[in-house]
């Protein structure tokens, strides 16, 4: 199993991942996926006993982007890979992924400015 979270212990934002080989009894170190601006809104879905993909919102100057990686119990992450640019962590809520045989697919909700209709946005990616 695998636990992902955003935290920003005295003012650094940061989302870590760790592993656990025994259900959660024991965890191993955390492993840092993200310290360029994350704003949280995290997801984690395991591919195996040593791999997840974790996703999560960053920010950057017109807004956010939704990214994931994956991550190896060893240490070793992708390269991030941007899912969508135009996210608003706050109005769009808590985007999810779902890893479904060979694809991940991710839902969010985007809001518009100007009728404040929320529409139900998704993506996939082949994996």
């Amino acid at each position: 199993m695998a636990v992902a979270w955003f935290t920003a212990p005295e003012g650094e934002a940061k989302v870590n991942v760790v592993f656990s080989a025994d259900g959660g009894e024991n965890f191993d170190t955390p492993i840092n996926i993200s310290k360029i601006n994350p704003m949280g809104r995290v997801d984690i879905a395991m591919v195996d006993d040593s791999n997840a993909i974790v996703s999560w919102v960053e920010s950057e100057e017109a807004g956010g982007m939704l990214k994931f990686v994956t991550v190896n119990k060893s240490g070793e992450i992708s390269e991030p890979m941007v899912i969508s640019s135009d996210i608003n962590a706050r109005r769009n809520g808590f985007p999810q992924m779902e890893l479904v045989n060979n694809k991940l697919y991710f839902a969010w909700t985007k809001t518009n400015e100007e009728n404040k209709k929320t529409t139900i946005i998704t993506a996939s990616v082949s994996f």
